[in-house]
């Protein structure tokens, strides 16, 4: 019989629990608030983000915003997730920066984004875990916009690959979104995010096209919630996780909404404006790739919070106007759970 020392098998027990489920995988996706370096880009209109501006942000406030970041997205699940999804990111070094984090670097995760034509120089990208997801290909998709409907947006970010834990690497296709904002009225800007709606559905119409029954994530702050025209209509997200067609696209966060339950406090009114959608074949129960229907949700931990006297609780975020209030993200990221099947 083989005794072990009282050190020995502590460290057995702690090794054994922090081992990765390496067939569970979580996905998030997180709208930073301007997670911008402190690095004049003459190309861009980043000059509220620099050290001499009125909001005065400097390696410190950078510093303090990577820590607050890396600090939510490791509060999401039992481990790290797989794949984390930003928008308003400036640029490479950024999330580089975010995946370094003392909380994140333990994940060695790999980054993808590409530089967008929006003018603040803000983007979406993709942060993964390279010993879990094996990527395939990646790209930018242009989001074309009305005339005389503002100036250009941000692209879509196409990402395909396959989690290393399935025997039949079945292909993921990713898409990362950050459509137009509702910055001078809802019904004047619709039409913005509907023409981003409608890029998005076309190349979800080509995946269909081929191949049979795709697993499709599509995740991003849409400005819109589940049940607006661009996304139910035009997208065609459903808004039942039940009871679907073939090729069906379901949108997850739609039930938050009827509860009034978001990602965005907008003056007291919790709307789900950042959204987790899938293709149907992710909810049937004899996928190779599940969505866990336990694990969707905003995280909202009460650190990343403060208590509004006239709204309530509400996401507290890093700037109000010229106003450093040193917190997180005005937006509460939005999770899920895919198991995969060996």
């Amino acid at each position: 019989m083989r005794i072990y020392s009282p050190l020995l098998l502590f460290l057995f027990i702690v090794i054994s629990c922090s081992a990765q489920d390496t067939n569970r995988h979580g996905i998030i996706f997180y709208n930073v608030e301007n997670l911008m370096d402190t690095i004049d880009n003459p190309e861009k209109r980043d000059n509220e983000f620099l050290p001499e501006s009125e909001k005065k942000w400097n390696t410190e406030r950078y510093e303090t915003k990577l820590s607050h970041l890396s600090e939510v997205i490791s509060s999401a699940g039992n481990q790290l997730p797989t794949i984390i999804g930003l928008s308003e990111v400036e640029n490479m070094q950024v999330v580089t920066d975010l995946a370094s984090t003392e909380k994140l670097s333990s994940g060695y995760y790999a980054v993808v984004q590409f530089d967008s034509p929006d003018e603040r120089g803000i983007d979406c990208a993709l942060m993964y875990q390279k010993k879990l997801f094996k990527l395939n290909n990646a790209y930018p998709i242009p989001v074309t916009l009305p005339d005389n409907n503002g100036g250009p947006t941000r692209d879509i970010l196409y990402v395909k690959g396959y989690f290393n834990s399935t025997s039949n690497k079945e292909a993921v296709h990713i898409f990362i979104n950050h459509w137009p904002s509702r910055y001078k009225g809802e019904e004047l800007t619709r039409p913005r995010r509907i023409a981003a709606a409608n890029v998005l559905r076309m190349h979800i119409d080509s995946l269909n096209q081929e191949y049979k029954d795709p697993v499709i994530i599509i995740m991003g702050d849409m400005n819109d919630t589940p049940f607006d025209e661009s996304t139910m209509v035009t997208l065609g997200a459903s808004i039942n996780e039940q009871g679907h067609e073939d090729e069906a696209l379901v949108n997850l966060t739609a039930r938050f909404q009827k509860e009034n339950q978001g990602s965005y406090n907008y003056k007291g009114n919790w709307q789900s404006l950042d959204q987790l959608i899938v293709s149907e074949v992710m909810l049937n129960e004899e996928a190779k790739l599940q969505v866990d229907k336990n694990q969707i949700r905003f995280i909202r931990n009460d650190f990343q919070m403060y208590n509004s006297d006239k709204y309530g609780p509400t996401p507290n975020r890093t700037y109000g106007g010229p106003n450093y209030y040193g917190g997180y993200s005005d937006h509460l990221p939005v999770y899920m759970e895919i198991v995969t099947a060996e």
